[in-house]
């Protein structure tokens, strides 16, 4: 595959992650649904983006999480599990080990410190 191609490619990739966080997705996954091989995508990927293609998936969840608690309310445990569904991960306690993981802060902590962002973008 020439370079054009392969920069093409990963766009269709960036793209489709994009519109499909609420998806599980995985490497094996678009290597299968864009015909590439898993060693060539994973390096170019990471040439053309300079992040890995797992850590392009958690931006764009994180990215994503973001604006949904910008705008909606938290008020219990089933809010988790609809977050967590929301970018593609199946429970309440993936998405609290992905905030985590991704932040430095537990679940709540992550939530309270948008909203309050939030909430002070709003006053000024």
């Amino acid at each position: 595959m020439k370079d054009d191609e392969l920069i093409v490619k990963i766009a269709e990739v960036k793209k489709y992650i994009d519109e499909n966080i609420k998806e599980v997705i995985d490497c094996t996954a678009i290597v299968d649904k864009f015909n590439l091989n898993l060693r060539i995508f994973r390096d170019q990927f990471f040439l053309i983006t300079g992040l890995t293609p797992m850590q392009y998936i958690n931006r764009v969840r994180l990215n994503t999480l973001v604006k949904i608690l910008k705008n909606e309310e938290v008020d219990n445990h089933q809010k988790l599990i609809a977050y967590a569904n929301e970018i593609g991960l199946n429970s309440a306690a993936s998405f609290c080990e992905f905030v985590k993981r991704q932040t430095k802060m537990t679940s709540m902590e992550f939530i309270i410190h948008i909203k309050s962002k939030n909430e002070s973008s709003i006053h000024v």
